[in-house]
């Protein structure tokens, strides 16, 4: 089994509510998620996530939610097997839902994802056909928004610019953006870009009636990762790069720096577990065209390459510590270094973080936890829980 390390990298320090930096306290050992009880109370999550079991061509979309934070406390999180928004109120109690599937205004024509909050005045929604709706935050419709590239992920940053991670096929292969736009005036910008072509794509591509499905190597696919610091910057990485750049929303570049870690060679262990998964799904689906070859194509050495990426995800926690998971292939922990920025790349402490009660969260295409005023907030399935376990939950950090 592999288990996954945090880098933190101090991008900018201030002080935590309760006076004591998270980095403080990650120098103290052991950081322990401490789970609210009176927080999110009384709202009826087998109601509310209903779709949780959902499946749709072998994913289970029911599962798929991402999660963001406005600067007073409300939440609001994303269904995509339902096509609608959810908003809960500081105190975690469920307020509203909006949006819908449909074509019409504030509805959605492919399932959304969250983007964030934006400048308190914009919920950001983006879809993949290109489509990104604003909401305000009492979650009514404001406008509508088009690119001539796919969205996959979304930040809001400040003075009215977001950032999307995008890609849109281009001379046979694809071409990856990190791209800053502004909501005013639609000027795009940019700040980042990559091409992948046909050759160098590790995927399997399926027909099944009306439809394709992609199955990627997950330890492969170029992917970038991008947050947002306390102070509305944009820090930006590749995974197949040691490289993290840090923007400001005008897009221009305010520091750079590599990161120390060395990503673990993919193991015939890791291979083969995957592999069983795919073919189980492949299996799994009917009507599927060429079977036999995407399954011979999927047990074949060119598939995998020799080393994990750099990376899995990128948080940066209130303090604005960034939080860089890696992959390594030791037994599962959450364990997470902390670097200092002055200098660059500084050793500072190693800590770990121990949860308990809920499964945590952590991939970058699904937002599931963010940090606010030194708490971690997710949107986490309850382990060991039969049913419908997925649960709002506000955590305290504590030694």
């Amino acid at each position: 089994m592999k288990r996954y390390i945090i880098i933190a990298i101090s991008v900018i320090v201030s002080a935590a509510v309760s006076g004591q930096t998270l980095q403080n306290i990650y120098r103290q050992g052991p950081v322990k998620l401490q789970p609210s009880t009176a927080y999110a109370s009384g709202n009826n999550w087998n109601e509310l996530f209903a779709d949780y079991g959902m499946n749709l061509y072998g994913k289970e979309v029911g599962k798929i939610k991402d999660m963001t934070m406005a600067d007073d406390g409300s939440v609001f999180v994303s269904n995509r097997s339902s096509w609608n928004i959810y908003k809960f109120g500081p105190d975690g109690r469920f307020v509203k839902a909006f949006g819908r599937e449909g074509t019409g205004d504030g509805e959605f024509r492919a399932r959304p994802a969250l983007g964030g909050g934006l400048d308190n005045r914009y919920v950001i929604v983006t879809e993949h056909n290109g489509r990104i709706n604003l909401f305000d935050t009492n979650g009514d419709w404001d406008r509508l928004l088009c690119v001539d590239y796919m969205p996959l992920t979304c930040v809001p940053l400040r003075d009215g610019k977001f950032a999307l991670w995008a890609h849109v096929p281009y001379k046979g292969g694809v071409r990856y953006l990190i791209v800053i736009i502004d909501i005013d005036t639609s000027e795009q910008q940019v700040v980042s870009s990559r091409y992948v072509s046909t050759e160098e794509l590790r995927h399997l591509t399926l027909r099944k009636e009306k439809c394709l499905i992609s199955i990627s190597d997950p330890f492969c696919k170029l992917e970038a990762v991008i947050a947002r610091t306390p102070d509305g910057n944009l820090v930006a990485g590749w995974n197949d790069s040691r490289e993290i750049q840090v923007f400001s929303p005008r897009g221009s570049l305010l520091t750079s720096f590599e990161l120390s870690t060395t990503p673990p060679r993919i193991t015939d262990e890791m291979r083969h577990e995957f592999a069983r998964g795919a073919e189980r799904m492949i299996d799994s689906l009917e009507a599927i065209a060429d079977k036999a070859a995407a399954l011979e194509k999927l047990r074949g050495p060119e598939f995998f390459p020799e080393y994990m990426p750099y990376f899995y995800n990128l948080m940066v926690d209130s303090d604005g510590n960034l939080l860089v998971f890696v992959y390594t292939e030791e037994e599962p922990t959450i364990a997470f270094q902390v670097y200092s920025l002055s200098p660059a790349g500084r050793y500072v402490t190693t800590s770990s973080l121990e949860c308990d009660d809920y499964v945590l969260g952590l991939r970058s295409r699904n937002r599931e936890v963010a940090f606010r005023n030194g708490k971690l907030y997710g949107i986490l399935p309850l382990a060991g829980e039969p049913g419908i376990p997925l649960r709002l939950v506000e955590f305290g950090l504590t030694n």
